[in-house]
């Protein structure tokens, strides 16, 4: 894939079901008229993704139904490690989560700047789910 390509799919300016950009719009047409600020979607198969407060900047790629599921499921298996650090080490959460982000980016060896939930694809997220299987008991 395209480097620029690859960058406008993590980012969520890209639909990788549809292979075409994504627009920005309101959060309030997804959620029935509440807004919770900016989101990208694309408009062909409707699959999205929100925005980090007060910006345009995407929280990851845009995500269909099922992406959405699973990144769920991830983050039940993953969040509560960092903060698990968070609360038995001097951490704060930003240096908690970086931590976690950066054992996790050893162990799937996906780059540190790419390794994110919100960046993850289906088997991403399946890989990260068990990577957190397999090292729990050492982890907690």
């Amino acid at each position: 894939m395209c480097d620029n390509k690859h960058q406008d799919i993590i980012s969520g300016q890209w639909c990788p079901y549809c292979d075409i950009p994504t627009v920005l719009i309101d959060s309030a047409e997804i959620y029935n008229g509440r807004s919770f600020g900016w989101a990208w979607i694309c408009k062909q198969c409707f699959a999205y993704v929100g925005c980090h407060k007060g910006s345009t900047d995407s929280l990851g790629r845009v995500a269909n139904q099922s992406l959405r599921t699973i990144k769920r499921e991830t983050h039940a298996v993953f969040d509560p490690l960092w903060i698990h650090l968070m609360n038995t080490s001097d951490y704060n959460k930003v240096e908690a989560r970086t931590a976690m982000y950066m054992w996790l980016s050893l162990y799937t060896r996906i780059p540190l700047n790419e390794c994110h939930i919100g960046m993850f694809d289906e088997e991403q997220c399946l890989e990260t789910m068990h990577i957190i299987q397999k090292f729990h008991p050492f982890l907690i």
